[in-house]
C-alpha cells in the first residue's frame, strides 16, 4: 500500500471523515493554499471545501485566515504541524481515562440496580 492511501486509512481511523482526510493531505502537500486550490488539487466540490475546511480548524489541523475588507483575495489555509494528531489522541486518552474512572464508580450502583429483582 502506497503512504499516500495509508495516510488516508490511518486519518480516517482517527476519526476524520474521507474527505477530512483527504482535503488535510493535500492542505499538508500544497503548502499556503486556497480553498479553491484544495478543490482543483482534489476532485472535491469547493462548497464541500469550505465545509471540510471548518470542521478541519475546529479539530485544530488547519488554520484559516479570511480575507478582509474590500479585498478580493480568497481565503488562506494553511496546515497546521501534524504533531497536532498525537496532541489530539493524548486529549482522547486523559477523556477515556477520565470516563473509565466514573463508570468504575457507578458500576455498583448500576449492578445492584440490574440484580436488585433477582
Amino acid at each position: 500500500m502506497d503512504k499516500t492511501k495509508r495516510a488516508q486509512q490511518v486519518l480516517e481511523q482517527f476519526g476524520l471523515s474521507g474527505n477530512e482526510a483527504t482535503v488535510y493531505q493535500s492542505t499538508l502537500s500544497l503548502g499556503q493554499t486556497s480553498p479553491f486550490g484544495i478543490a482543483k488539487a482534489t476532485g472535491i466540490p469547493r462548497t464541500t471545501v469550505y465545509a471540510v475546511l471548518t470542521d478541519l480548524a475546529l479539530k485544530g489541523l488547519v488554520e484559516l485566515e479570511s480575507a478582509t475588507g474590500l479585498m478580493k483575495q480568497q481565503t488562506k489555509v494553511r496546515a497546521k504541524n501534524p504533531s497536532a494528531l498525537r496532541e489530539i489522541l493524548w486529549k482522547k486518552r486523559e477523556s477515556l481515562v477520565k470516563q473509565e474512572v466514573d463508570i468504575v464508580e457507578i458500576l455498583p450502583f448500576l449492578k445492584k440496580e440490574y440484580l436488585k429483582d433477582e
